[in-house]
């Protein structure tokens, strides 16, 4: 087969057509999405050296993405249009950072990840590659006991390791930490037995909290 002549232009790598049941309206703009892409300037770029741009501008973007309680980020690119997010988000979760950022041991940050997780390998065959976890420590006994209890589950395994978020607390070395750590670890060296056998050496961290501060003792809704 013969080289492409100079000046040639690649088309874009994936053109799918509607079926000829929709409406007019729809037909146009289809047409016109189409006409959009074989104008542009990126969508003329062979596909390799596209995935080489999209790469280098989240690295850009410091590739690093944080995640808080109810606000999940995405990189300015992935909303440029529906032909740029359908080609690049795959790419985005593989090359970015991704913090988790919880504050009180809430779980509604984890909750939220997770399902997106779920969402972006469905639609797009992403899975996340780069996460950790940062804890923002609280006092709120039902939530740290919540958190153990998915540590024992093992259900942070899609963050690095529990051992680095634990590490990371333990930096702070202050009184209360050093007992949450203890917990935390506790937790996890008993992650083979039913969490119903160590429920009660959990609990027990909890008098010695409550000295430490007496917020622990509160019962929060």
């Amino acid at each position: 087969m013969d080289p492409p002549p100079a000046g040639h232009q690649h088309p874009p790598s994936k053109v799918v057509w509607r079926t000829s049941a929709e409406s007019g309206n729809d037909l146009k703009t289809t047409v016109a999405h189409l006409y959009n892409l074989y104008k542009s300037p990126l969508f003329r770029l062979p596909p390799e050296l596209r995935t080489r741009i999209y790469e280098h501008a989240f690295k850009a973007d410091n590739g690093h993405i944080i995640a808080a309680s109810k606000d999940f980020p995405e990189p300015a690119l992935l909303r440029t249009c529906s032909a740029v997010r359908r080609e690049a988000t795959g790419l985005c979760y593989a090359v970015s950072n991704f913090t988790l950022a919880t504050y009180g041991f809430d779980q509604t940050t984890m909750d939220m990840f997770t399902r997106k997780k779920r969402a972006v390998r469905d639609q797009y065959g992403a899975t996340f590659i780069h996460v950790q976890m940062q804890i923002h420590v609280g006092r709120d006994w039902r939530k740290l006991k919540s958190w153990a209890q998915a540590v024992h589950r093992n259900k942070l395994r899609f963050v690095r390791s529990t051992e680095d978020q634990l590490t990371g607390l333990a930096a702070n070395t202050s009184p209360e930490n050093i007992k949450i750590v203890g917990l935390l670890r506790l937790a996890k060296s008993m992650h083979y037995a039913p969490w119903e056998s160590i429920e009660g050496y959990v609990d027990a961290y909890r008098a010695d909290l409550i000295a430490l501060h007496t917020d622990w003792a509160l019962d929060h809704d």
